[in-house]
């Protein structure tokens, strides 16, 4: 195929129809993200210490990202391998399951949230337009700009992800493979000039937030921060590329990646803090998202070193295949009732476990078998879980 990428034999881990350590960094992520909100809610409470050292893990943002990175290169690698066995991408097959991989838990917890607020049970910072932008998928600009809802604010990264399944379809269906790479180029050098205007961007009056919480979230928008999810869509693109493999055989010793990751848990953080009201910021966050693909591309690429066996801990796998139900049930039990009930600070953890593993067997689960009739070939590749499985009948 003369513009096709050439796709060498897929690691190991890959060609034995399973990649463990893609649950393990989603367990990574949620984990920073319960972590992030437990934090803040016990500082808020003060009913639980928080030692000084335990701050560089209240980065919530950074398990988001995670989940970017992770997001853009899966969809773009099983996108290129449905090309590369059907001869093309079915654009209808692709959207159904995106849709019934993000919609239904998303839908019955919005809905569910709304229950509470039309009933009155819910009064505080809550209003329709909140809704209908986290229904819309245009939370991720109104989280930025105007009061939002505690109950309803993670559902930011929903929408901003929901955005770049349709945006990067149609990159892929209207463009030929030859210029995807030069459409990611592009866009990730957009997103950092958007930050950076932006971050000088004056405030309208009616807006109660500071300056200080449109920088914090410069990258919440989709414009702002796609080059986190982007970084992920060129690990795939040049995932078999000659120049790349070798870069990452350079650095193929563990200690790089112990130094990117001091430098992204520790660093990174710090450097937010003492830059909040800098022009470098901006170009900051885009040095993090660069260091972040860093360290995904080193395991993607050495999956059989120590770093992606640990990966593969039971614990960590379980934990990465409960993460969507974690993430969407999380923030009323850890987040919100904690404010007003702090004995949420001790139960939020193990009920948001109990009802997240409710969500994943009775909710994920069904819904994740029917969408398996949307698949483009007899050999299932399932995004959700980190594994490729073949059809029932299949060996």
């Amino acid at each position: 195929m003369k513009n096709s990428i050439i796709l060498d034999p897929a690691p190991d881990k890959i060609r034995q129809n399973w990649i463990p350590y893609l649950n393990g960094f989603r367990a990574v992520a949620i984990l920073l993200v319960i972590s992030c909100h437990f934090g803040i809610s016990s500082e808020l409470t003060g009913w639980v210490s928080i030692h000084p050292w335990y701050g560089y893990f209240l980065n919530g943002i950074l398990g988001v990202q995670i989940f970017f990175v992770l997001s853009g290169y899966l969809i773009t690698y099983l996108l290129i391998q449905e090309e590369e066995r059907c001869g093309k991408i079915s654009a209808g097959k692709f959207i159904a399951r995106r849709l019934l991989r993000i919609m239904p838990l998303f839908l019955i917890y919005l809905l569910s949230i709304y229950g509470l607020y039309v009933s009155g049970v819910i009064k505080s910072s809550m209003n329709q337009n909140s809704f209908l932008a986290a229904l819309f998928w245009f939370y991720d600009y109104q989280s930025c700009y105007l009061i939002t809802s505690p109950w309803i604010e993670h559902l930011w990264s929903l929408s901003f992800e929901l955005k770049f399944y349709f945006v990067w379809l149609i990159i892929i269906i209207c463009l030929k493979r030859k210029w995807w790479r030069y459409i990611v180029i592009t866009l990730m050098v957009v997103a950092p000039i958007s930050r950076y205007f932006l971050s000088d961007f004056p405030l309208n009056d009616f807006n109660e937030y500071s300056k200080n919480h449109l920088q914090h979230r410069l990258q919440h928008m989709f414009h702002t921060g796609m080059d986190t999810i982007l970084i992920g869509c060129s690990l795939a693109l040049w995932q078999y590329h000659p120049r790349l493999t070798r870069f990452f055989q350079i650095f193929r010793s563990p200690i790089w990646l112990t130094i990117a990751s001091g430098y992204i848990f520790i660093i990174a953080e710090d450097l937010r803090l003492r830059l909040n009201d800098s022009w470098i910021l901006p170009l900051k966050m885009s040095l993090d998202v660069l260091v972040l693909g860093f360290i995904v591309g080193w395991i993607i690429h050495h999956p059989q070193r120590w770093p992606g066996r640990l990966l593969e801990n039971r614990v960590l796998q379980h934990i990465g295949t409960l993460s969507y139900s974690i993430y969407i049930w999380q923030q009323p039990f850890i987040f919100v009732l904690p404010n007003n009930y702090p004995i949420f600070i001790y139960l939020g953890i193990p009920i948001t476990y109990l009802v997240a593993l409710i969500s994943y067997h009775y909710i994920e689960m069904p819904i994740n078998r029917f969408r398996g009739r949307f698949r483009t070939d007899p050999m299932r590749i399932d995004v959700a879980f980190g594994k490729f499985s073949p059809q029932p009948g299949q060996s």
